[in-house]
């Protein structure tokens, strides 16, 4: 049923579609093409556990009227520093655990996403009732496509929501922000400048400080020995997708 020979004769009639057909239908094959796909290398569990999470993907999409999905390759976004990772949004599954267990004082906190993308963190963390939303993005294709989804969201938003596209590198971190979200943006070098700056931000001035991290085994390896930041989730999603908060105080 799921042998490549039909898998081939889904391609080649993916590729005499006229260019006139609806975008909507070209997506529904493609996402056939990839069940089909999944169910012959994996099995019926997986495939599955496939379905649920692009159904639940494509929801999310459709809810905020936001497009925030698919992948790029360093490459495909033109960095050149080898310490950036592609873009790849978090899910809407892991976004509803993270708001549901973050430490939100109505009107006074301040999120910060470092590796915004297009936006869909950013999006779904202005609808709570945080005092400021603030990503930082390094393409400015991203950061160009995240202000479009804030502007396509704007009717669901209870507060400022903002775009900084350049260098986190650079990015002060502002006095008052205690919630601090990464999607695994990047790691090495310029991870380390920006947990040196969140540190530095907590001695001068001093709050209790909330990080949500998704794939967080490189800041693991970063943080190992720090007596001012302590883990206190963990939790993996679908397709080993490691998620982990973490409490932080000046030292």
């Amino acid at each position: 049923m799921f042998g490549v020979a039909g898998d081939e004769a889904l391609r080649s009639r993916l590729a005499r579609l006229p260019s006139t057909l609806g975008a909507g239908l070209r997506k529904s094959l493609r996402y056939s093409e990839s069940v089909l796909s999944v169910a012959r290398e994996k099995g019926i569990e997986e495939t599955l556990r496939f379905m649920s999470f692009r159904i639940g993907e494509n929801y999310g999409e459709w809810r905020w009227g936001i497009e925030t999905m698919g992948t790029l390759r360093p490459f495909q976004l033109g960095y050149t520093d080898k310490d950036f990772h592609e873009y790849g949004p978090p899910s809407y599954e892991v976004l509803d655990f993270l708001f549901g267990k973050l430490p939100i004082k109505d009107g006074e906190s301040i999120f910060v996403a470092y590796g915004c993308g297009m936006g869909r963190a950013l999006v779904v963390a202005g609808s709570r009732p945080f005092r400021r939303v603030v990503g930082v993005e390094y393409s400015e294709d991203l950061g160009a496509k995240a202000k479009e989804n804030i502007r396509r969201a704007r009717r669901r938003l209870k507060c400022p929501v903002d775009v900084v596209v350049g260098d986190a590198r650079s990015f002060p971190v502002p006095p008052q922000a205690d919630i601090i979200y990464f999607n695994n943006p990047f790691f090495g070098s310029v991870l380390q400048s920006v947990i040196d700056r969140i540190r530095a931000s907590l001695r001068e001035n001093p709050r209790e400080l909330t990080i949500a991290y998704g794939n967080s085994r490189a800041f693991d390896e970063l943080i190992q020995g720090r007596t001012w930041i302590e883990k206190t989730i963990h939790r993996t999603f679908y397709k080993d997708f490691i998620f982990s908060m973490y409490r932080c105080r000046p030292d």
